[in-house]
């Protein structure tokens, strides 16, 4: 009897019913524990930095950039500024008697009341040492010496150092009355976030020769005389000096147009010539 009730094949078809279910069952978790296969790939290095260097806030540089040769003009236009202060001062202050003959008295009396606008012009070192005896130097001489040299920026400024920090230019002084003529080297350094003036050094022209050129002392010329002022010629001359010595060099010769004179200087000193051959009044 029980075996008629449990037929063989009756007794299959639920095993394999039991066998499909199974692997339905199965698949879902075979499928999740399957690697996937999908390729991955690789951020580019140069990406990934340049994302990390927008992110970084850039680096402002408080290093000044080398200055052109107009930015230096106006560096050094600071330098006559500085006389024209320390002079301005000068006409407002009052002295007393005894005052009046102590030179480095007057000196640190006028250096107390420059204006604060000066600190912009000025090194601190310029300030606490190189003016101090510039402007005692002033007084002991009666201001006869002048006080700067009288600088020809606009007949030359030719710039010896330009670096970020320091800043060095050639140029001279023609001075007919005492006949001072010489090299005069100007620096400037960056100080504080600006360009300050920090001192100057004076070669007389017999030790370092001027060598000027004609363009340079058309310029000068017509500067110091307020005129329009003509080439004449450009040669060796010998000329009787102050001193009763006589000299033979190369000498430019100009028309002062205004007041209808010649002027012939020395191209190696700037000497102003006393005597300029018969040959050249005729031009006057």
């Amino acid at each position: 009897m029980l075996k008629n009730k449990f037929n063989p094949l009756f007794i299959l078809l639920i095993l394999f019913l039991t066998a499909a279910c199974s692997e339905v069952d199965d698949t879902p978790a075979q499928q999740s524990s399957e690697p996937d296969d999908q390729e991955v790939v690789p951020e580019d290095s140069d990406s990934q930095s340049e994302k990390d260097d927008d992110d970084t806030d850039p680096v402002v540089s408080e290093e000044p950039e080398v200055l052109s040769d107009a930015e230096i003009r106006v560096v050094m236009d600071k330098f006559l500024k500085i006389e024209e202060i320390v002079k301005e001062t000068n006409g407002k202050m009052t002295f007393s008697d005894e005052e009046s003959t102590q030179p480095e008295v007057m000196a640190a009396k006028l250096q107390e009341n420059l204006p604060e606008s000066i600190k912009e012009l000025a090194s601190s070192e310029m300030l606490n040492k190189e003016l101090p005896k510039e402007i005692q130097y002033w007084y002991s001489t009666s201001g006869e010496d002048g006080f700067f040299p009288e600088v020809s920026l606009d007949a030359r400024m030719e710039v010896i150092e330009n670096t970020p920090q320091l800043i060095k230019v050639k140029t001279f002084q023609l001075k007919d009355f005492y006949q001072w003529h010489g090299n005069v080297y100007i620096t400037a350094v960056y100080e504080n976030g600006q360009w300050l003036i920090s001192g100057y050094e004076w070669v007389d022209a017999d030790k370092e020769p001027l060598d000027l050129s004609k363009e340079e002392l058309l310029i000068h010329e017509e500067t110091m005389n307020d005129s329009e002022i003509e080439f004449i010629a450009e040669e060796t001359i010998t000329s009787t000096m102050d001193d009763g010595t006589s000299k033979t060099a190369n000498a430019i010769i100009v028309k002062i147009v205004k007041d209808n004179t010649l002027k012939g200087r020395f191209t190696d000193t700037g000497e102003v010539i006393n005597e300029l051959p018969d040959k050249f009044k005729s031009a006057e």
